[in-house]
């Protein structure tokens, strides 16, 4: 497991600009907080990219004009193991009819992010949900899990815009440990926890 995406790095990846002035062009508050940090700061010293939680905590508006949230955490759980169980009840679930016109759209395996089909893996790992929803509560933003095979998520910087989230040495490796990840210590160890 790794974490990964802006909360793990610190800043976002190069395809998410800082914010200008001209960006937040009628959001005061957003406005007032961005002028408040960089002062007369010119734009060529600023960041070139956006910080963690950077729109959350200048209280910006999306496309929609609503606040943008607090943003979520990213961790990629990498077993085959855990892909083949996904596998499992993926079948199972097209065989009985119990997957929606998108999960089948989608694919088992997202197309564009080579992560396996999320409800297979709500599905395979109930207490993965449990899970999910104990860190959400204790860190106040959502926590997203994403499976991928034990290689990881491929690596894509030749592609389009280069951004990846292939493994790498200096990631935030999680650690195993049964009491930091109790879902999955029954699983390994053969129970029905699942």
């Amino acid at each position: 497991m790794r974490l990964q995406g802006s909360w793990a790095f610190f800043f976002s990846g190069r395809h998410k600009n800082f914010p200008t002035e001209r960006d937040l062009a009628g959001q005061p508050l957003a406005l007032e907080r961005l002028q408040t940090w960089m002062g007369s700061t010119p734009a060529s010293e600023r960041p070139a990219r956006r910080p963690f939680e950077t729109l959350y905590k200048l209280g910006a508006l999306d496309e929609n004009g609503t606040p943008v949230g607090p943003s979520d955490g990213d961790i990629h759980v990498s077993s085959d193991l855990m892909v083949a169980a996904a596998q499992k009840k993926w079948d199972e679930l097209k065989g009985a009819g119990k997957l929606t016109d998108a999960d089948i759209q989608k694919g088992f395996i997202h197309q564009k992010y080579k992560f396996v089909n999320r409800t297979a893996v709500r599905e395979a790992f109930p207490n993965l949900e449990k899970w999910m929803s104990v860190w959400k509560e204790r860190l106040g933003r959502p926590v997203v899990p994403s499976l991928f095979p034990s290689s990881g998520p491929p690596d894509k910087t030749q592609e389009g815009t280069g951004v990846s989230t292939h493994y790498r040495d200096s990631d935030w490796l999680v650690p195993f440990s049964p009491s930091r990840f109790p879902f999955l210590a029954g699983w390994y160890a053969g129970s029905p926890a699942w």
